[in-house]
């Protein structure tokens, strides 16, 4: 699982089993617009031709914006 910012990789986390929630914080500059995005990768059960096309992203959320 990725957390992105204004498009660079903020944080990561790798994910073995069962988990429910993952928390993550952080203190944007109050004078500056910044976005986030989630990305969630595993291993996708789908045909080939499909996952050359996706790879193994299994999930990515809308841009979330922050001061806009």
């Amino acid at each position: 699982m990725l957390v992105n910012r204004n498009g660079k990789l903020r944080k990561a986390w790798l994910i073995k089993g069962e988990v429910e929630e993952v928390f993550y914080e952080d203190t944007p500059d109050p004078e500056s617009f910044t976005f986030y995005r989630i990305e969630l990768y595993g291993d996708l059960d789908v045909r080939f031709s499909e996952k050359v096309i996706y790879g193994m992203r299994m999930a990515m959320t809308n841009p979330l914006y922050v001061n806009y």
